[in-house]
């Protein structure tokens, strides 16, 4: 469990905002533990993280501009 806050709080804290998901979910692009990983976080109006989930990847491909799976080859 620890993993995943510490996960959540580097996107927030010193991830890359790359777009939205749906209205209110911010998409952060973020270095942990040398792998790129990208997650949407909603937080709320008082702070608190309301819901995470791994960006799906057709979204991301969309904001980047890039084919992801070209990448890793």
């Amino acid at each position: 469990m620890l993993h995943i806050i510490d996960f959540l709080m580097k996107a927030i804290t010193m991830g890359q905002l790359i777009g939205t998901q749906g209205t209110s979910r911010s998409i952060y692009k973020v270095d942990y533990q040398g792998e790129i990983q990208y997650i949407s976080i909603d937080i709320g109006s008082n702070g608190y993280v309301v819901s995470a989930n791994p960006t799906p990847r057709k979204l991301i491909q969309r904001f980047l501009g890039e084919d992801l799976d070209e990448k890793k080859n």
